[in-house]
């Protein structure tokens, strides 16, 4: 009864878990050494966004599996103007809707990987966390000769 008092329902409670997953996992971003490149700034960032997850089982589940299309809609845009933020910061990407949009596809493709692996496996394998690899670095690589 007392879940009621501080939200409308038990969707709203598990996209108020799932926001404060997200910005727990932003907040424990590293802060990249200055000649990383795109490739190894991308690297690093999921590498953090795959340990937070292996460090807290239940904030993978929230945040690969949400219930709202909306609040991961959020997050995905959040996710995705920060890594574009950084990527403009260091010089390695146009500040462009087009390239925060790029930013923010990135982040649902690595999350669709993700999603597969923590449904099919239970975690996020070595072998789905390789292929999130292949399809972000292939996806930005392509962005950025266009």
């Amino acid at each position: 009864m007392s879940l009621y008092y501080f939200f409308d329902s038990i969707e709203a409670l598990v996209d108020a878990l799932y926001q404060k997953g997200s910005d727990d996992m932003l907040a424990e971003f590293p802060d990249p050494p200055p000649e990383f490149g795109w490739r190894e700034l991308l690297l690093l960032y999921k590498d953090s966004a795959r340990q937070f997850y292996l460090n807290n089982p239940a904030a993978m589940i929230i945040s690969l599996l949400p219930t709202s299309v909306e609040a991961k809609n959020t997050v995905v845009r959040d996710f995705g103007q920060s890594l574009h933020a950084l990527f403009v910061e260091r010089g390695l990407m146009p500040n462009s809707r087009e390239a925060m949009r790029a930013c923010e596809i990135l982040n649902g493709l690595i999350d669709a990987v993700w999603s597969k692996s923590l449904i099919e496996e239970g975690t996020i394998t070595p072998t789905y966390d390789k292929e999130a690899e292949r399809v972000v670095l292939s996806y930005l690589a392509s962005v950025l000769e266009a």
